[in-house]
This record gives structure tokens, C-alpha cells and sequence, in this order.
């Protein structure tokens, strides 16, 4: 075998090598629920997340994906402690603008604690709608 080949099949093992061991380190995922599947900008819903194998009392952060009509703003949430593998608590939906904005809004959210992560399968829908006034 030519010097040059056996150079790069060694590296190619390598990179497979240490590719593997970057997947290996990933944590268990998790599902993720709201308690009701409507709601209103800005409220409180309660988030439950199953987090298998997450430290007993360790703060899983909570990520909120918000559908707008002008595109997904990400939002950060704040954070739930986790207790016997479930992290659950109240969170303030996001409304990622100063001004009112007309449309459907759907949120999901991404709970996070260490290598651990849930995700919510069916988002909470509220709606802005435009403001009408009766004389």
C-alpha cells in the first residue's frame, strides 16, 4: 500500500473514531407537554417534561420556539428544577413584539438540563387579533 494511502485511511478511521464518540456522549430526549393546548399572549401555561436520568434538583432551562406571523423568534424562558426525572412548572408565554402584531401564534418549547433534552410535540395557539371598537 502506497505511504500516502495508508496516511489517509488513518485519518479517515480517526475522524469516524472520534465522530463516534461525540454521539455516544448525547443524553436521553425526553417528551415534553403543555397543560392546555389554547391560550392568550403572555400568559402563564404549565410545562411538564419527562428528563430521564437528570439530576435530582438540577435546573433544566427552558427555551421557547415562537411561530409568528413574520417568522420563529426564539426566546428564553427561564428555568424549572427538576425532581424525580420530571421538570414542571409554570411559564410565561412569549409575545416577541413591542408593537401589536396580527396573526396565529403557536409555542413550543425546548427544556434543556445538561445532556438532557425534552421537547414539546403539539404547540399552545394563541391569536392577536385586530382591535375593534364599538361606539
Amino acid at each position: 500500500m502506497p505511504r500516502d494511502l495508508k496516511r489517509r485511511t488513518f485519518l479517515g478511521l480517526s475522524l469516524a473514531a472520534a465522530g463516534g464518540a461525540v454521539v455516544a456522549t448525547v443524553g436521553k430526549t425526553g417528551d415534553a407537554r403543555w397543560a392546555t393546548p389554547r391560550s392568550r399572549a403572555l400568559a402563564e401555561v404549565s410545562l411538564c417534561a419527562d428528563l430521564p436520568d437528570a439530576a435530582e434538583g438540577a435546573e433544566a432551562t427552558v427555551r421557547l420556539a415562537v411561530t409568528t406571523p413574520r417568522g420563529v423568534e426564539y426566546v428564553d424562558a427561564g428555568a424549572l428544577t427538576v425532581r424525580s426525572g420530571r421538570a414542571e412548572g409554570p411559564i410565561r408565554l412569549a409575545y416577541p413584539f413591542e408593537d401589536r402584531v396580527v396573526g396565529d401564534y403557536l409555542v413550543h418549547a425546548e427544556v434543556r438540563c445538561g445532556r438532557h433534552r425534552a421537547v414539546t410535540a403539539a404547540p399552545v395557539k394563541y391569536a392577536v387579533r385586530r382591535l375593534v371598537w364599538f361606539a
